[in-house]
This record gives structure tokens, sequence and C-alpha cells, in this order.
């Protein structure tokens, strides 16, 4: 992001990318309303940590859950905007709509080279391992928790 800002800033005022991008936006009221929807869907893909919050929902005092959940759309919202803004700042729209590794194209155009974005990459590749990691213990969880619960012996499970 601060890389894309950086170059935003001093190329922008010689090629104009996010004039030329904002007259391509949507033309109709439907089209807009079109793009507004899809851009909220993919913003709420950024918003992590809802896969693991079985297993730590009991540790949290009463009433608190709701202000995490907020934080975490918050976040997502945030991060998601600044960088769709970094995205259509630097971008030409045809190089966006080719839908080819945004992010990457981006790290690579703003940084000056393929170090940053395979560095983006790699990154990309151990938050989705990571991901995955927690649903694999958040799923070991709920399993361990409906045998036990299965059992006569566990009677925490019958709490209200």
């Amino acid at each position: 992001f601060v890389t894309s800002i950086v170059h935003w800033g001093t190329t922008d005022p010689h090629s104009n990318v996010l004039r030329l991008n904002w007259e391509t936006r949507p033309g109709t009221a439907a089209e807009t309303v079109n793009s507004l929807f899809f851009g909220t869907c993919i913003a709420f893909l950024g918003v992590t940590g809802f896969e693991c919050t079985p297993s730590y929902i009991e540790h949290l005092r009463p009433r608190t859950y709701g202000r995490v959940l907020r934080d975490l759309v918050i976040g997502g919202v945030v991060v998601n905007g600044l960088l769709s803004f970094a995205v259509y700042a630097v971008l030409p729209a045809s190089t966006v709509l080719e839908g080819n590794n945004i992010l990457s194209t981006l790290a690579e155009v703003a940084g000056g080279g393929k170090w940053l974005r395979y560095w983006i990459v790699v990154d990309a590749v151990s938050v989705l391992l990571g991901g995955i990691l927690t649903g694999v213990v958040t799923a070991s969880t709920l399993l361990d928790r409906l045998a036990r619960c299965a059992s006569s012996r566990y009677t925490s499970c019958h709490r209200s």
C-alpha cells in the first residue's frame, strides 16, 4: 500500500491513471448498484476470523462477541477500501479488468520490480495456509466437543 501511494504521488500527475479509470465507471444506476454489490461482496472476503470463532467464543466475556465481529468488519472494509483505491490509482482499468493477480501486479508496478510481486504472492500463500490450518483446528475442536457431548459423562455441553 505504501509503495502504491508513493508511486501514485510521483507518477500520477503525468499519467492521470486515476482520472482515466474514473471516466470508465458505470454509466447507469443499475450498473453502479451492481458494481457496489460485487465490490461489497469482495470486500467481505477480506474479513477473517469468523472461521475460528467456535474455538474462542466461550472464552470471551459476555457481550463482547459483537464488538469482535464489528472490529473484524471495520478492519476488512478499511484495508480493502484503501487497497481498491491504490489499485485504481496505479493500474489502468484494462489491467484491472484482466483480473490476473491484481495485488501482485500492483506490487510489481508500484514497487518497481518483481521482488515485491514475489513477496506478495508468498505472503498470500502463507495467509491461505494459515486459514486452512485454523479451519482444521476449529473442525477438530468441534468434533472433539461433539464426541464428548455424545458421552453421558461430559455434562458441560448441557449448559444453557
